[in-house]
């Protein structure tokens, strides 16, 4: 830098640009490229700073500007760092840049490289300006019939009701949080619908606002359609690196190959056939990855194309008028009017070369499953299909699952597809049933955390498998080494559902140490009902049960339940044993809970999570207090005080409150010492 004594307007002072006149321009010269060739050179620095960091940038004034139209020429308004500050300065825009608005990007790895004019977010070329009019999107704008005159479906009163994007202010530019700034800057508008964008060149794309906390939502963008996209329900690339090239989705995601768009309801699909519905996906976020935990479920609805009749099944059983031309598919659906989630199943017609239940699938093998279901996968090693049932009795015996070794029993279990939005409840959660080679043992009797029981076909000679022998007429299994265990099912959050007694070998491959890696043993029970057994079991020296079922007891402790048909099975838990109605399946309607009955403590201070865990007239409520202090365990329900005479509970009937100190809604005679 020669000469800096007049800034960009002319007046006296610095301002860290060399000045028109300078004697000598170190930046002339240069090579006429994507950038053109005037260049200047410029002090990034502090202008006090007796460090100056000059570097020759593409433009000629450097004057500020507001908008592009301040600026001369083909310049553009664009951030800079000059002087030691964040200012909106004109420079020379690339060639053949993309104005406001565009589809762009930076990444060759992505497509062919586009410039902006200004810059590119992920949302497309963003640029600054003063009012909406700046980031108009559709040159024409509104008709004298006050509807857009590029886009016939959106009304109008003036020409920026036909942009899909808008003036906003956009703070934290610098992506520096010590030294933030603040402009108004084109930003695409939010939307709901692609109808929302109100420029048919524009879709609206879903993204998330953020905020990785309970504020994390959708905040769905307008965006430039790509060059020759295809509209709705058009096959569309899905897979840039099978080498087969295919056009662009002008509408959305492309979902197995066929344009989407985001959705409310069926009617919002119908551009795309006949055979489009809005089916909705719940993506999980965790907001702390290393603890491994999803921290919160956000549900979106998108088109998705499914083909035949569409009749109602819970296996492809229920498929039957076209035997391999349909199968059962699970699709989660929201009723409109109230805003809640379900789901069911409905028969669609698929590919002949797909794969049946316990078919190879994905990795090398290049199989997807009739039901959309594949598990075990392990890089390019191929998984196993599954499929959707009502009961066991719909799913294959003595199975082959892929290239694994064995057979299998399957049973029909419920597996939990999302939450319906509501991280905190469970009774509106949506489950779909499916073979899978399986019991859940938890200790419990609802789907979770713990081990996995798989069930081989039975071998006499190493003593394991399990038959899946019906059991329900007795709860009693022929076989010593197998015990009755419940299998229940459900569809939804309302849908059909179905309860097996089946028998499962009793004895658990578990790790042999907490140690990471640690080798798996057999271990053989040692408890039986009525005995204290481990909670959540997880290595081979904790204390399991041989009816498969640990409850949690007073304190740390846990008893081994089991199942019953009179409270006269349960004398070995002592006076408090009860034949307890246990909630499998808890729905938001009372009347559709699926219940067993199974041995439990009625007594307080019993541990408990949730008011499932607690036996009949008894209520899971904080008896400890706020923060850390908080410990939930069961305790007398009540309405009021009278109520708690003759209990086992406190003689005064109080609300439970969080940790927090909110109260929860639930009532119940609270043992005044604690527990």
């Amino acid at each position: 830098m020669t000469k800096d004594t007049l800034d960009s307007a002319g007046n006296p002072g610095a301002d860290g640009i060399d000045d028109p006149d300078a004697p000598f321009n170190d930046c002339a010269g240069a090579e006429d490229g994507i950038m053109g060739s005037a260049y200047t050179c410029v002090n990034a620095n502090a202008l006090d700073n007796p460090q100056p960091n000059t570097i020759c940038r593409p433009g000629t004034t450097f004057k500020e500007c507001f908008v592009s139209a301040d600026c001369p020429g083909e310049e553009t308004c664009q951030l800079n760092y000059i002087a030691g500050e964040y200012t909106l300065r004109c420079m020379t825009a690339p060639k053949g840049a993309q104005p406001i608005g565009s589809e762009c990007n930076l990444n060759p790895e992505d497509g062919d490289i586009m410039l902006c004019e200004a810059d590119c977010y992920g949302i497309g070329c963003v640029g600054f300006c003063q009012t909406d009019s700046d980031c108009a999107t559709n040159e024409n704008g509104c008709g004298a019939d006050n509807w857009c005159i590029d886009d016939s479906d959106t009304a109008c009163t003036v020409d920026t009701d036909c942009s899909a994007w808008e003036c906003v202010l956009q703070k934290n530019l610098s992506g520096d949080p010590l030294a933030p700034i603040e402009f108004d800057t084109c930003y695409a508008r939010v939307c709901d619908l692609n109808k929302d964008c109100n420029d048919g060149d524009y879709f609206c794309r879903p993204y998330i606002n953020g905020e990785y906390n309970d504020n994390l939502a959708w905040e769905n963008r307008c965006v430039a359609k790509p060059a020759n996209s295809v509209g709705l329900g058009e096959e569309c690339e899905d897979d840039p690196d099978d080498n087969i090239p295919k056009p662009d989705c002008g509408t959305g995601w492309c979902q197995s190959g066929t344009c989407s768009a985001v959705c409310e309801q069926d009617g919002h699909c119908v551009a795309g056939g006949a055979d489009m519905l809005c089916g909705w996906t719940e993506y999980s976020f965790d907001y702390e990855p290393k603890d491994n935990v999803v921290d919160n479920y956000l549900p979106i609805g998108l088109c998705q194309k499914w083909p035949g009749t569409n009749n109602s099944c819970t296996s492809s059983t229920d498929c039957a008028a076209n035997p391999g031309v349909e199968a059962c598919k699970f699709i989660e659906t929201k009723d409109t009017a109230s805003g809640s989630f379900d789901g069911t199943g409905l028969c669609t017609t698929v590919e002949a070369n797909m794969g049946d239940i316990g078919d190879p699938c994905g990795g090398n093998s290049g199989i997807s499953c009739k039901a959309g279901f594949c598990f075990g996968t392990n890089g390019e090693q191929p998984g196993w299909c599954s499929g959707l049932c009502g009961k066991t009795a719909d799913c294959p015996q003595g199975a082959t699952l892929g290239t694994f070794t064995g057979a299998y029993n399957l049973a029909c279990i419920p597996y939990r597809v999302g939450v319906a939005g509501t991280m905190d409840a469970t009774d509106d959660d949506i489950y779909v049933s499916i073979c899978f080679p399986g019991a859940v043992y938890l200790g419990g009797f609802i789907p979770g955390n713990g081990l996995m029981q798989i069930t081989q076909v039975p071998n006499a000679e190493t003593n394991t498998g399990s038959s899946l022998a019906d059991c329900s007429a007795d709860y009693a299994c022929t076989d010593t080494k197998e015990t009755c265990v419940v299998f229940h099912t459900a569809q939804g959050s309302t849908g059909p559902t179905h309860v097996d007694y089946l028998c499962v070998n009793n004895k658990l491959n578990m790790p042999e140490t907490a140690a990471p890696n640690s080798p798996s043993v057999v271990v053989n029970p040692s408890a039986s009902l009525g005995d204290a057994c481990t909670v959540d079991a997880q290595i081979s020296t904790d204390t399991t049960c041989d009816t498969l079922y640990c409850l949690p007891d007073v304190g740390d402790a846990g008893y081994c339940s089991g199942l019953c048909k009179t409270d006269a099975d349960c004398s070995a838990l002592g006076a408090s044993g009860t034949c307890d109605d246990v909630i499998v399946v808890d729905r938001q309607d009372d009347s559709q809970d699926v219940t067993v009955k199974a041995c439990r403590k009625a007594e307080s201070c019993v541990s408990c999570s949730n008011q499932t865990d607690c036996a009949s007239g008894y209520s899971c409520i904080n008896v400890g207090g706020p923060g850390l202090l908080a410990e939930y365990a069961c305790a007398p329900s009540c309405s009021v005080d009278t109520d708690c005479a003759g209990t086992d509970g406190g003689s005064t009937c109080t609300e439970s409150m969080d940790n927090k100190g909110k109260g929860e809604g639930v009532n119940a005679c609270a043992p005044a010492g604690g527990c």
